[in-house]
């Protein structure tokens, strides 16, 4: 919700470059709370990968206003939910974090949704319910990623993002990326492949 309400009230580039620090957020919290170990090649990898993700959005934001600050709660917000995720997975199993999850989700907007319902058409039915399988599908391989591994390990993943949207927006609506563009989504690839052969490295040794 709160990422929503920042989209509506600055730039969209701008959002991202703010939400990108996410990563960092989790990476951070993954030592006090989480009481894991992250070595200087982890946060260096996280580090890079953001720098690629600002030159892919390249904000145009000179100074702080209230909007960066909604998309900074929103980020902070995403980052300890991560968190959150890894801590009850020592105790839950994914499909039960996964339905609370969403059951908990469903009831807080069901509070505020009918005060501003608009009824869709046909095709927007359809997109949403494009949207909604997509959501979940994804959402569900998340909460498995985080009870799988340590969520320090995913962040330079979660920078995908930016790439995948650099793609679709080609494919979809036939919108070339410039040279900054791809050497902003080579770095991210390369800071994920980089922590891919770390782990592989480490698994191989331990």
């Amino acid at each position: 919700g709160m990422f929503m309400l920042a989209f509506k009230l600055m730039p969209l580039a701008d959002t991202h470059a703010v939400g990108a620090i996410a990563p960092l957020i989790v990476v951070a919290l993954s030592v006090p709370l989480l009481k894991e170990r992250v070595g200087p090649r982890r946060w260096a990898a996280v580090a890079v990968g953001f720098l690629g993700v600002m030159l892919i959005v390249r904000p145009g934001f000179t100074r702080i206003e209230p909007p960066i600050l909604i998309a900074l709660v929103a980020a902070a917000m995403w980052g300890v939910y991560q968190i959150m995720v890894r801590m009850v997975s020592r105790v839950d199993s994914n499909e039960t974090t996964s339905l609370w999850t969403a059951s908990v989700g469903l009831a807080a907007t069901s509070l505020v949704g009918p005060a501003v319902w608009v009824w869709p058409s046909a095709a927007e039915w359809a997109l949403l319910g494009t949207i909604a399988l997509l959501g979940s599908f994804g959402h569900i391989a998340l909460i498995s990623a985080l009870g799988m591994t340590q969520p320090a390990r995913l962040q330079p993943f979660m920078y995908t993002l930016f790439v995948w949207a650099v793609v679709v927006g080609y494919v979809m609506f036939g919108q070339v990326p410039d040279s900054l563009t791809l050497l902003g989504a080579g770095i991210v690839i390369a800071s994920g492949i980089y922590i891919w052969h770390r782990e592989r490295v480490r698994a191989a040794e331990g």
